[in-house]
């Protein structure tokens, strides 16, 4: 019987562990995630500005530099 029970605590340990490391590992994932989104947000924001300033060249009615 105490060799059951010691077998079942071992197993209950180490699935305890894998818990924690797959708990840790989402976390870091989450962090990385949070890190990416901003960067994205960030160049999405440049490349909306950069565009909307080539539309305004673009549609500029004054005539070219060598009239």
């Amino acid at each position: 019987m105490e060799e059951r029970i010691f077998s079942i605590e071992t197993r209950i340990a180490f699935y305890e562990k894998t818990i924690d490391d797959l708990s840790l590992a989402i976390y870091k994932q989450q962090k990385e995630i949070d890190i990416l989104r901003k960067k994205v947000e960030t160049l999405d924001e440049f490349f909306n500005a950069s565009a909307n300033i080539a539309l305004k060249d673009q549609t500029d009615e004054s005539p070219p530099p060598h009239y």
